[in-house]
């Protein structure tokens, strides 16, 4: 689902501030990286951060905070439930309004 509206926002040419956050175990393990970064290239302001689970473990509301995400900003995730819950809790202690956090089960 979060990769249908990258390709929407990239082909639409969108001017808004896109934060394409992916954690995944290792570099062999992150699905459509290629696409991605194409896709990313064509929204003047995206920013992209991959985390790999094996060598850095998973992110948290403080390296969140850091990121400097804007806390007004609506976020979606979809991953696995524990992933899921864990990066609501982060997001909220980065600054989110629960309400802007919307999730997907895959």
């Amino acid at each position: 689902p979060v990769l249908a509206m990258l390709h929407a926002l990239s082909s639409a040419g969108s001017r808004r501030a896109i934060w394409w956050l992916h954690t995944t175990r290792n570099r062999r393990s992150e699905a459509f990286a290629i696409e991605v970064a194409d896709l990313l290239a064509a929204v003047p302001q995206a920013k992209r951060r991959v985390v790999y689970t094996e060598t850095q473990g998973r992110l948290d509301g403080r390296e969140l905070a850091a990121l400097g995400l804007p806390a007004n900003g609506t976020a979606y995730l979809c991953g696995p439930t524990s992933f899921m819950s864990d990066m609501r809790a982060a997001l909220m202690t980065a600054g989110f309004d629960p309400a802007r956090i919307h999730s997907e089960l895959f």
